[in-house]
């Protein structure tokens, strides 16, 4: 199955292709946020490097959230548009269950940290198998250092701002290299859940926010001052 794969929670995003278990190449944009503008010259590129045309692509996954509300709506549009067009068959990924692989193998506890803004993180728990132990999560770190057992490997960009709370409770602290989501395991996994059964709709594809962007509750909040004014 040759399979297209599309990263764009994190600052820096990525693109893959994979035949079978087998990753062909992948691909990292540019630090920063240039999603928009790196993707579709990224995709192009790798799919000529293995020789491909975009209509032979079988599969399509995405990496979904939670993570920079910008980069998902750039590579789910992306996505939303190549299936409608070629009816390829899609598949989402959530963007902590990728980072979680990121961990090594012995970690028998792995908790991925992304920075959420507002003084808070995206998180979920991971066992040793890499099964999800509950829901994806936003909470502030303190908490989450409060609930996490001994020994945890915890692992994310919320690191870059939070790293003191989970060092001071003696969780293993992973290194900056394993910190970003990559496109090449959002193929593993795509594959793996299309071939558990697994068809996302592209029509009605949406990212995993978990919550409204600062900029809508900003503006949700300026409404309710101005109706509330109106009202005196």
């Amino acid at each position: 199955m040759k399979t297209l794969a599309i990263e764009t929670s994190h600052v820096v995003g990525s693109v893959a292709v994979a035949e079978g278990p087998d990753v062909l190449a992948e691909e990292s944009f540019e630090q920063g946020m240039v999603h928009g503008r790196e993707l579709v010259p990224r995709m192009k590129a790798l799919l000529e490097r293995v020789g491909w045309g975009l209509a032979e692509v079988e599969l399509i996954a995405v990496s979904i959230g939670p993570g920079s509300y910008t980069g998902l709506r750039v590579g789910v549009a992306a996505v939303k548009t190549i299936a409608y067009a070629l009816g390829t068959p899609v598949v989402a990924v959530p963007s902590l269950d990728v980072l979680a692989r990121n961990a090594p193998d012995d970690a028998e506890v792995v908790c991925p940290v992304v920075d959420a803004k507002r003084k808070q993180v995206y998180t979920c728990r991971y066992d040793g198998s890499r099964n999800r132990q509950g829901d994806h999560r936003v909470v502030h770190p303190q908490e989450l250092a409060q609930t996490l057992s001994p020994g945890a490997f915890v692992l994310g960009d919320g690191l870059a701002y939070y790293a003191d709370v989970f060092e001071r409770r003696g969780f293993t602290i992973a290194d900056e290299s394993l910190w970003r989501p990559r496109a090449a395991v959002v193929a593993a996994l795509g594959r793996a859940l299309y071939m558990a059964g697994q068809r996302d709709d592209s029509l009605s594809l949406v990212p995993l926010y978990l919550r409204r962007p600062e900029a809508e509750d900003k503006w949700r909040e300026k409404q309710e001052q101005i109706q509330a004014g109106g009202e005196k």
